[in-house]
């Protein structure tokens, strides 16, 4: 496992840590080791299953050469007490060979050493790639449409477009510009690096399948009966029930407001006062400021849940009135008579309440927070202090 690139430019780097130990399994996807450039740490992560047999430059170790073997890796099914694991860096004629089986009988027969002895002789020169030769005297492609990353520096650098393809060499694929090519011609980059990265790059760009042999899996009548009988039996997902809040406010104190304020407003009715109140309260519910955390960002919110996105419904906005008689009078006051407080209802005490019910849009993160915003609002404006 050679030290890897992880820019362009970069030519030596630091191994801060391995998040692999020795001799333990990993798959791909997982993080190997993390490494250090002149500017951040950056995560390694693996491209196939595999083992981590030997560890050969450990955490901790500055300015490694980019690719520099750091570690030997085996297949994930081969077992490391059968394997012989070089104990340092492998020369130049090895570098190519895999680990070596320690049980491998000494007697194979001669033709397959002279095959593997050809094979290695005429790997070899291939390996050594002159990096003179690299494709970075590709002409540019006319055609192509750049990078952002190309196209920025360009500008940076009031380079054209045509000037940008007639004298930029190209070491991309099919005569594409890299950045690499473009730092190299501003002279901000030697070619020896991009060289470099280019034939890392080359080395790598095929994954060989050929030793891998599909194995059909072959079922009998009686397998696929069985199979067939415990197979479960499909489970349905329980429907998700609707979230809903709700609130009663007594609306004692509002009547008493609505006396107190006769002749000195205009008159209202304490069905309009709650419509109002209700959607002033709404209103403020879903203003940016009314979550009020350390960890609340405006720019944040609006991209994970814009500010048009309803939050909440109001199912249910109720006004209930009861009455208690304070006399034997059988006659019932009207609802004109509990609002307008006409003397013939002086024989009942109302306590009149509304009762608000919210149902929530459970697809969005903050629609409790905001719901409970509007009950509050709510509740300030129907139970207000005289």
């Amino acid at each position: 496992f050679a030290f890897p690139a992880m820019s362009p430019t970069m030519d030596i780097g630091g191994l801060v840590d391995w998040k692999v130990k020795e001799g333990q399994a990993y798959q791909s996807g997982q993080v190997l080791l993390e490494v250090e450039t002149d500017k951040a740490q950056i995560d390694v992560e693996a491209q196939d299953d595999g083992i981590l047999a030997k560890i050969l430059v450990p955490a901790g170790t500055k300015d490694i050469p980019v690719g520099k073997t750091i570690a030997w890796i085996a297949e994930p099914d081969d077992d490391l007490s059968t394997l012989k694991i070089p104990e340092s860096e492998p020369g130049p004629e090895s570098a190519s060979k895999a680990l070596t089986k320690s049980n491998q009988k000494a007697s194979s027969s001669a033709d397959k050493s002279e095959k593997m002895d050809s094979k290695s002789t005429s790997e070899t020169p291939n390996q050594s790639i002159d990096s003179n030769s690299i494709s970075t005297s590709n002409t540019a492609n006319s055609n192509q449409t750049f990078f952002p990353s190309v196209s920025n520096l360009l500008s940076e650098n009031n380079i054209s477009r045509d000037d940008a393809l007639a004298k930029i060499k190209a070491s991309g694929p099919n005569g594409r510009i890299l950045k690499g090519d473009v730092l190299v011609y501003l002279g901000k980059a030697s070619k020896d690096s991009l060289n470099k990265l280019n034939e890392y790059i080359h080395k790598h760009d095929h994954l060989d399948l050929s030793n891998i042999v599909a194995t059909p899996i072959k079922l009998t009548s009686a397998d696929s009966k069985d199979s067939q009988s415990t197979a479960p039996a499909p489970v349905s997902k329980p429907k998700p029930q609707p979230i809903i809040l709700s609130q009663t406010y007594n609306l004692s104190t509002l009547i008493e407001l609505q006396k107190q304020s006769i002749g000195k407003v205009k008159p209202f009715t304490i069905s309009e006062y709650i419509n109002e109140a209700s959607k002033k309260s709404e209103s403020l519910a879903y203003q940016k400021h009314a979550i009020n955390s350390d960890y609340y960002d405006e720019l944040f919110e609006d991209l994970v849940t814009p500010s048009n996105i309803e939050r909440f419904q109001i199912k249910n906005l109720k006004i209930n009135y009861s009455a208690i008689s304070n006399s034997n009078s059988t006659s019932k006051p009207s609802i004109f008579d509990l609002l307008t407080q006409n003397s013939n209802s002086s024989n009942y005490s109302a306590q009149p309440t509304v009762e608000v019910e919210l149902l929530l849009n459970d697809k969005v993160g903050d629609a409790k927070e905001k719901a409970n915003i509007y009950l509050q609002k709510l509740g300030e404006f129907l139970q207000p202090e005289l």
